[in-house]
Formats: structure tokens, C-alpha cells, sequence
């Protein structure tokens, strides 16, 4: 707590409450005195200092130490007359002490036609008397402190004297008068001395408090003796400031979240003081020293509210411990002043998830942040630091924005890293640690390939159409077998290439073949068929043969360059490249089954089945003998969307968009099945309740053959 003495103070009096002696904030009695006009010159003070200072007077001019006649000389600082000599006001002089304004001197003498007027000031006589000697000189007091070492005389009848709510405190002498006092709530403490009246008027009734240790004589009536405890607690006339008092404020016996802030942690004029009574914002005016300081540029920090006292904590302010030091000072004088300091502790709870993730290679996850929180809400990236604790595995990056990015070279299996989140700039570090799991599973698709071709040759790659990850397959990133018996005089290469021995008699043949991802654990692998057929040349000479959609049919077009003995063409069609169904018959456009031009012919099959379409033509002799065409493939999907849900799914999952002729597959990642269902209608239900947790395939087949796969997921 802050006190200044004022260096005409006798003593300091404790916890003195100057709104009770001068109640600037109540209707005041009485008027405040007018000042009087004069011939001569104005002196005024500009700053607190010696009577005889030049720095203390404005335009560096120092007045007469007794004003000079005719002279104004108006005191708004604290001023000391720092003379040993009498104080007598010069003829026509006029001593005026306003707000804020006090003056030190020795005795003062009145003795000729001279005003003091204390107008909200301070007057200490602080050696000897104080004496009004002719009934020409005058004193009016107003809001006003007056303080006299010995007596305070008003020796002649005429003279007026004028007391408005002002106090008058004399440590060793008398009060005496003979004259005309007037005004009204007028404090008296006469410490060692009497209270004299001997003429004039002066009413009891403007006597509002007084504390006199020896005699009263002259009034009627007079307001009761003060206690000693009164005078000295509440209405002592002339203390000169208030008695201001700050105490700290200590919140950090409660925690405070500073993600969700709070509005109003306490208010600091709570404990602090003003002249011993609860400080308000009527009584003081606060100001903030020191802030709080944030931990990094930027960061929020609790305030107080210099117009209110109100302590806050705003959003998103850091754990830590801060400190706010402010001052209160005098509302009304700006002083004196007092400082003290606010303390609050901020944690805020932080709580890192562990994740789980089933991905492919090539992706980003989510956010690993999403389930992690601070001061119980969702972090923000910004307000944290997100570090590996653990080796990130090759090929996973975790980003600044929480997501785990997996590059496209990552082989299916099972990775985790730890990781850890803290608070930026939080004091201690606030961290908490999880772990992240990726579950990687890259599709592989192995489809069937058909070839066209004749003893003695190469095929392409059967590899050509697979892929792993949606995209082409890359031969360092599979290995490929034969998974059933290979025909004689087969040999599939490592290139995917199956070569044919020149000594392979015309025919059908086919194998299934399987490709597993290199280094995937567990395995991930799918088998796929490849028919290779070679037909013997026929006796038509074929131009072409093609196939297309037709909206919703399969087009077959034809071409001859010439027909020896031809009926016409048989067409044929299969599901699976080895059972063959009649469709159609299309007879020769040549006279008697010859020709030797071009001769274009064509068929629409308007039925065709989900799925691969095999088709073929069957040329027909006249005499009963025939050959058959080259396959040709055309795929259809009925204009159908099959959902899969829920997924990931704990005890059952549907398929949805189904004709109910289809077989359902459930496939693990090693390419098993564990489970299969004959779909009857368009939707169908697969139980789960005895199937582990982990990544699965649902494959729709029909006719023997998928038509379409779909990633599930499995959960406990």
C-alpha cells in the first residue's frame, strides 16, 4: 500500500476517510467563495516548491512574500513560504488556495484590508498564531483544511468570517472570536485548548463535529463531544489525502481452463481499500501497470478491465501461470496511488487418442487430431505441437495438419508410430502421447484374359489387364504363378507371357494363374483364368470380325473377301469361354455358298448376360463340315448401383442392388473364403458374428464369374 506525507503534515492519520470531512460527492453546504477582482498583479503557481523559486510561478516572476498590495497571488500546488518571518498580507492583497493547492508558513498576522481564500485547499500555520486583527481583513473557507501550531484569533466584532464544510485543527493553542463567523458543517479539533466565544455571531448549529480538550464557552447548545476514535477514524479535519490500499489477488487456488475461458474470474477492487472503506470504481481509478504476458506473439492472456476491475481469462489462453500488476489511485486527485499484483493459474486438459486407420497405398488419412482434445474441445493445429515419438515407417509422412500421408510404394500390412501433441508455449509443457495404426491393404485385381492365336506363338501379358492399387499392374511389384495344371507345351513366362510350342495340336486350353503383392503381409493375392484358343483356319476368308455395344445389345460384324461351298454362319455365344449356346444364323449372302468378292454381314444379340460375353462364329459348308472364327469378348453391367452397409460393419453387412441370381463371397486379405451367400432377391445380408476383425472383400459373382468386388472392413 502506497502512503505520501505531505511535509506539513503533523502526523499521519490512520485509514482517515476525506469523502466523510470534504463530501465532494453529497450536496455540499454553503457556497463556495467568490474572488474578488484586483488592480494590481496575478501570480500563480505552476508546480509544488518554495515560496521564493522562480520555477514554481508562472512567467518565472516571484510574488512579494506578503503578496504585495493590491496583488493576487492564486496557489493550486503545495507551496512553503520557507521563512521565519511573519506572514502580514499586504493592503488590498488576496491570497486565494484552490483544489489541489496548500501552503506552509509561519504565524499569520492580518492587520489591514486583505482576503485568504481557501477554496478546496490547505493552509498550515505550522509556528505560531494565526490572527485576524482589524474587522477590514477577511476569511472565507470552503471545502477547506486549516491547520494552526497555536491560536486561532478573530479579535474584532466587524470582522466576517466564512466556514463551509471545512476543517480547522489547532495542536496547542485556543480558538477565540469576537466576530461574525458564519457557514454551516464546520469540524473543530482542538487538541490542547479552549473554544472561545466572546462576540459576535457565531451559531452553534454550523458546528457539525468537535473534539476540544479543554474549555467551551459562548455557544448554546453545541454539538456533543467526538470520541477519540471518531476523530481520529472519520471526521479529523485535515488530513490531506486519502489513504489508498491495493492488496494482491491470488486465483490460482482455482484452476482455470483457458480453452473455454471464463468472463469473470474476480473483481480487483474486491480486497483493495479507500480510506479504509471498500474501493470503487466512484473512489479510484484503475490502471494496468504491467499486463500479463503471453507466451509467444499473439497468444491470448487474462486482463483486467481498467473501467470495471473485472479479472478475465479469454478463449484460447495458454496453460501458465501470469501475473497483471495495476495501480488504484484517488479519483478525485489522481493520488496518491497503490500497486499490487494479480496471479491466475490456466491448465488446460490434453488428451491424445489412439487411431486407427485402414488405408491403400497412395492415400492421406484424416487428422490423427480429430479425436485428440484440449481443455476438452477438439485441438486446434495451431495451438499445438505434433512430434513423432517413435520411427515414422518408410513411406507414411505425418503432416503439420495431423494427416498421414502413405506413398504409393507401400506394400499391404500393418504399421504404427507413436506420437505426442503439447500446447504451444504452455509453462510446464502440457503433452500427452498416442499411437497410430494403418492397417495398408492395396487391392489386387487378377482378370481373365482370352487369346486368339495359333501354335507356335507368344502371347501378350496376361498381367496387362490387372492391377494392384487401381492401377496397372508393375511386374517388380507382384510375383505371378500358375495355380492349376499348366496344358502341355504351355509355359508362362515372367514377364506374364505364355509361349506355345509349335508342336501343340489346334484346340482350347486354359489355366488359372494367380498374382500375390511382393512383400505383403499377410499375403495379398487373386487368381484369374487365361483360355487361349486356336482354331484350325476356316474355308471362308474372314476380313474381319468385329463386336460392339449397341445400346443395350451385343453388334457382331462381319466380313468375307470370298466363300467356297458356304451356307452360312452359325452364332455362338458362352459365359465362360468353354460352353458354347447357339443364338443365331446368319445364311451366306454368296450365289450357291461361293463368292470372290467382299461380303459384309452382321448380328445383334439383343439378351446379353452381366458380365463377360463371349461370342463366335460357326461356318457352315454345304457339306456339313465347319470352322469356327476367332473369340471376340464384350463385358456388360446392367444399369444397377450395389451398395455395401453399414461399413465398417460389427455383426452383419447388406448388399444392395442385387437381381438375386448372384453368388456373394466373403474374402480375407491371404484370398480365402470364409464365407458365401446365394443372393434370391435384390438385396441380401451377410453374418458376421463369428468372422474376426480386419480388412475383407465382398465379391458378387455370377455364372461363375465376379462381376464386381467391394472392400469391408470388420470391427468388434
Amino acid at each position: 500500500m502506497i502512503k505520501q506525507n505531505k511535509k506539513f503534515r503533523k502526523r499521519l492519520i490512520v485509514i482517515l476517510s476525506i469523502a466523510l470531512i470534504y463530501p465532494l460527492t453529497q450536496q455540499a453546504f454553503g457556497q463556495s467563495c467568490a474572488e474578488p477582482a484586483v488592480t494590481g498583479i496575478t501570480y500563480t503557481t505552476i508546480a509544488d516548491g518554495n515560496w521564493n523559486s522562480p520555477s514554481v510561478w508562472s512567467g518565472g516572476v516571484v510574488p512579494s512574500f506578503n503578496v504585495g498590495s493590491n496583488n493576487k497571488v492564486v496557489i493550486m500546488h503545495e507551496i512553503d513560504r520557507n521563512s521565519s518571518s511573519d506572514f502580514f498580507p499586504s493592503a488590498n492583497s488576496v491570497l486565494i488556495i484552490k483544489s489541489g493547492g496548500s501552503l506552509t508558513t509561519e504565524q499569520i498576522q492580518m492587520e489591514n484590508t486583505s482576503k485568504i481564500i481557501i477554496n478546496k485547499g490547505k493552509l498550515h500555520v505550522d509556528h505560531g498564531n494565526f490572527q485576524v486583527k482589524t474587522s477590514s481583513a477577511s476569511v472565507c473557507a470552503y471545502q477547506a483544511c486549516i491547520i494552526i501550531d497555536e491560536n486561532f484569533q478573530f479579535e474584532e466584532t466587524g470582522t466576517n468570517m466564512t466556514f463551509n464544510n471545512t476543517g480547522i485543527q489547532i495542536d496547542n493553542g485556543n480558538l477565540q472570536s469576537k466576530s461574525n463567523v458564519s457557514g454551516s458543517d464546520i469540524r473543530l479539533w482542538l487538541k490542547n485548548g479552549n473554544l472561545q466565544r466572546s462576540g459576535g455571531s457565531w451559531t452553534a448549529a454550523s458546528i457539525t463535529y468537535r473534539r476540544v480538550s479543554g474549555s467551551v464557552d459562548g455557544f448554546t447548545g453545541i454539538v456533543a463531544q467526538s470520541s477519540s476514535a471518531t476523530i481520529s477514524d472519520k471526521i479529523t479535519p485535515c488530513d490531506d489525502e486519502p489513504v489508498i490500499e491495493a492488496n494482491n489477488d491470488n486465483y490460482t487456488a482455482t484452476v482455470i481452463n483457458g480453452i473455454t475461458g471464463r468472463a469473470t474470474v474476480g473483481n480487483v477492487l474486491t480486497n483493495d481499500l479507500h480510506n479504509s472503506s471498500p474501493a470503487t470504481t466512484s473512489l479510484v481509478n484503475i490502471n494496468i501497470v504491467t499486463a500479463a504476458t503471453p507466451p509467444y506473439t499473439g497468444g491470448n492472456v487474462p486482463a483486467v478491465n481498467a473501467t470495471t476491475g473485472v479479472v478475465s481469462v479469454p478463449a484460447n489462453t495458454i496453460s501458465g501461470s501470469y501475473t497483471i500488476t495495476y495501480s488504484i489511485c484517488d479519483a478525485a486527485t489522481g493520488s496518491p496511488c497503490d500497486t499490487a499484483i494479480v496471479s491466475l493459474a490456466i491448465f488446460n486438459p490434453i488428451k491424445a487418442l489412439d487411431n486407427n486407420y485402414s488405408v491403400s497405398a497412395g492415400v492421406t488419412t484424416t487428422s490423427i487430431l480429430l479425436n485428440d482434445s484440449l481443455g476438452g474441445k477438439v485441438v486446434n493445429p495451431a495451438s499445438i505441437t505434433t512430434t513423432p515419438i517413435t520411427t515414422v515407417p518408410t513411406g507414411f509422412t505425418l503432416n503439420a495438419d495431423g494427416t498421414v500421408s502413405v506413398a504409393s510404394t507401400v506394400t499391404s500390412g500393418t504399421y504404427s508410430f507413436a506420437y505426442r501433441i503439447c500446447e504451444k508455449g504452455a509453462a510446464p509443457i502440457n503433452c500427452d502421447d498416442a499411437t497410430v495404426t494403418l492397417h495398408v491393404l492395396n487391392p489386387i485385381v487378377a482378370n481373365d484374359n482370352t487369346y486368339n492365336t495359333t501354335p507356335g506363338n507368344t502371347t501378350t501379358s496376361i498381367l496387362t489387364n490387372d492391377s494392384l492399387n487401381g492401377v496397372p499392374i508393375s511386374i517388380e511389384k507382384i510375383t505371378v504363378s500358375v495355380a492349376s495344371q499348366m496344358p502341355t507345351g504351355f509355359t508362362l513366362n515372367p514377364d506374364g507371357t505364355v509361349s506355345i510350342e509349335s508342336t501343340v495340336p489346334f484346340g482350347n486350353y486354359n489355366f488359372d494363374y494367380e498374382i500375390c503383392e511382393t512383400g505383403a503381409t499377410p499375403p495379398n493375392c487373386n487368381i484369374a483364368t487365361v483360355t487361349i484358343l486356336m482354331d484350325e483356319p476356316m474355308p471362308v476368308n474372314m476380313l474381319y470380325f468385329n463386336i460392339a455395344k449397341d445400346n443395350n445389345s451385343a453388334l457382331l460384324e462381319w466380313a468375307t473377301a470370298n466363300e467356297t461351298n458356304n451356307r452360312g454362319f452359325d452364332i455362338e455365344k458362352s459365359q465362360n469361354g468353354r460352353d458354347w449356346t447357339k443364338i443365331g444364323f446368319v445364311q451366306t449372302k454368296a450365289a450357291n455358298g461361293n463368292s470372290s468378292t467382299q461380303l459384309n454381314y452382321h448380328y445383334n444379340d439383343n439378351n446379353p448376360s452381366d458380365g463377360i460375353n463371349y461370342y463366335r462364329l460357326k461356318q457352315q459348308d454345304v457339306d456339313g463340315k465347319f470352322d469356327y472364327s476367332v473369340v471376340k469378348q464384350l463385358t456388360f453391367v446392367a444399369g444397377r448401383i450395389i451398395k455395401l452397409y453399414p461399413n465398417p460393419a460389427m455383426d452383419y453387412v447388406i448388399i444392395e442392388g442385387l437381381d438375386g441370381t448372384e453368388e456373394l463371397r466373403l474374402i480375407d486379405v491371404k484370398g480365402r473364403i470364409m464365407k458365401t451367400e446365394n443372393a434370391t432377391a435384390t438385396k441380401a445380408k451377410i453374418e458376421l458374428n463369428n468372422i474376426a476383425a480386419g480388412s475383407y472383400q465382398i465379391q458378387v459373382c455370377k455364372n461363375g464369374r465376379i462381376i464386381s468386388t467391394y472392400r469391408l472392413q470388420k470391427t468388434l
